[in-house]
């Protein structure tokens, strides 16, 4: 089930002002999020900022991040800027650790899951549909 798509703002490199279209789909067994890159981002691109994007989503929107999937996508209208490019998926696995934003308030600062060493594994757009359970042509 679709429960988020939307524009996500994040901070990027120098604190430019960077977005991406997120959608998270939900199910008991797992969750599947979708960080695309947008077109006119003129920010910090979704893959130099995927620890972080993965991070905020986690926290912001209460995910369990050993129940969560990852998928970082380019659109296919990316493809003007390069013969070569074209609509891709990308797998992202990271390693989840626990930080506090502030170490000497330890006491009172939630603890917090970051993601670290993102792994990228290429998947083709089928595999993307069977694991959110719905065609992405629908969803537009």
């Amino acid at each position: 089930m679709l429960i988020e798509s939307k524009a996500f703002d994040y901070e990027g490199y120098y604190n430019c002002a960077s977005y991406c279209w997120l959608r998270i789909y939900f199910s008991p067994q797992q969750t599947v999020v979708i960080v695309s890159e947008s077109e006119t981002n003129s920010g910090t691109s979704i893959t130099n900022m995927i620890e972080g994007i993965a991070t905020l989503v986690s926290y912001q929107y209460e995910l369990d991040v050993q129940k969560t999937i990852w998928i970082e996508h380019y659109p296919e209208e990316f493809n003007g800027r390069s013969p070569l490019f074209a609509e891709s998926f990308s797998l992202v696995e990271f390693d989840w650790g626990s930080y506090y934003a502030f170490p000497y308030q330890r006491a009172i600062q939630p603890i917090k899951l970051k993601a670290s060493n993102p792994q990228w594994k290429h998947i083709d757009k089928e595999k993307v549909e069977q694991l959110i359970g719905i065609g992405l042509d629908v969803i537009k």
